[in-house]
């Protein structure tokens, strides 16, 4: 940019000395001219032009793939070539590559990209974290897609860690959003067997800023009586009020959490997804009240709580299947704290526990909420309970045995 704009400048001043009333015609003249008239004045020669990095582990870099053979420095080495090059696209191809350290991606638009899941492996031994995405004030998209990402011990991080620091939203207005920030498309996350095996957590996003989480699978670790070890799935957090994040198609097994919302995270969205055998679905716990979570066309079965929102508006819960398995008695399927404006419509709660003792619906401090035409199964102790609450409208709900 620098180089363009001193050419400008140098074109000018070379027609001025050839003719002032030039000068009147570049200031006129709109981009698609001028650079025209750069070329052909012979001004861009000196300049390549920009290419993008594409490059195969196994051909460019000779990585091995065979799961036996130690592939981290030349997939690093990969990566730190795109990282000099300003951005890139780096190729898996069908192989199971081993690696024995994190992978570290700094500040560049950068694209990871298999063959498939369970066809292009990633397999990390003694490592807390696989992928480290970190990035400042630029943030350049990220794509990580078509991979499995496995790990062979009890991690203490995640698969994919990615941190930003840049662009977020002020006041009313967030700047530079028109692209997707992080898209992670079909994605297998687990660690190699159930037991006792696997990521802390799958996916940890801080900041995240218009992010696309699609078709991503994860696998926790669980004990010998199938209770969840690792602590989530899916994690957001971050203080620069991170929006717009998406999960479409995606699954969890074996964690503490599903989804677990805190800091200053809002509009959030998850449609078709499926959380089994998790302690909890959804956590929201944000610092301030925030505003914006929807979930549809979604099934979680959990054994202590399905939703515990606090500090969150203007949600909508619709047409979702939500089963608790608690065996503790006077456990809340839903429960939402210090909340205004929400709609809670057309889902099926069920209690798989045989206690008969759960409450579906806990309110507190909630306002201007619509629950209507939700159905429950099996003999829940209350439908909803709701204490210190303002102008809600509780209607057409019904439970059956």
């Amino acid at each position: 940019m620098v180089h363009f704009t001193l050419n400008v400048f140098t074109l000018k001043k070379h027609l001025k000395e050839k003719n002032k009333s030039d000068i009147k015609t570049i200031n006129n003249m709109n981009m698609l001219f001028l650079l025209s008239l750069l070329i052909s004045q012979g001004f861009c020669s000196k300049f390549p032009p920009i290419t993008v990095v594409h490059l195969d582990v196994k051909k460019d870099f000779h990585a091995v793939g065979d799961g036996y053979t130690n592939d981290t420095p030349v997939i690093q080495k990969a990566i730190n070539l795109i990282v000099d090059s300003g951005g890139g696209f780096l190729y898996l191809p069908a192989g199971t590559y081993l690696l024995n350290r994190t992978i570290n991606i700094p500040n560049v638009p950068i694209t990871i990209a298999g063959d498939g899941v369970s066809v292009s492996k990633l397999i990390w031994q003694d490592s807390n974290i696989g992928f480290n995405i970190s990035q400042n004030t630029d943030q350049d998209a990220i794509v990580i897609r078509d991979l499995s990402l496995h790990t062979t011990g009890l991690s203490n991080g995640s698969a994919i860690a990615i941190s930003l620091t840049g662009e977020v939203s002020t006041g009313n207005v967030v700047q530079n959003r028109a692209n997707p920030r992080i898209n992670l498309h079909n994605l297998d996350i687990r660690g190699i067997v159930e037991e006792n095996v696997g990521w802390n957590g799958c996916i940890y996003l801080s900041n995240g800023l218009h992010s696309v989480i699609n078709q991503v699978g994860c696998i926790g670790a669980r004990d010998t009586n199938f209770i969840p070890i690792s602590e989530f799935a899916y994690k957001l957090d971050g203080n620069g009020s991170p929006v717009e994040i998406n999960f479409n198609q995606v699954w969890a097994f074996f964690t503490q959490h599903a989804v677990s919302i805190s800091g200053n995270v809002e509009r959030v969205s998850i449609t078709q997804a499926n959380f089994v055998d998790v302690n909890y679905g959804i956590l929201i716990n944000t610092t301030v009240l925030q505003a914006g979570f929807s979930m549809s066309s979604t099934q979680i079965n959990a054994y202590k709580n399905c939703i515990n929102a606090v500090n969150m508006n203007q949600m909508d819960i619709n047409n979702n299947i939500m089963y608790i398995n608690n065996p503790n008695p006077g456990s809340f399927l839903m429960s939402i704290k210090n909340s205004a404006s929400n709609v809670i419509m057309g889902n099926q709660f069920l209690d798989i526990s045989n206690t008969n003792l759960h409450t579906v619906l806990h309110l507190q401090n909630v306002a201007n909420t619509i629950v209507s035409n939700n159905v429950c199964i099996a003999n829940f102790l209350h439908f909803i309970d709701n204490p210190n609450n303002i102008s809600n409208t509780i209607e057409g709900n019904k439970c059956v045995v």
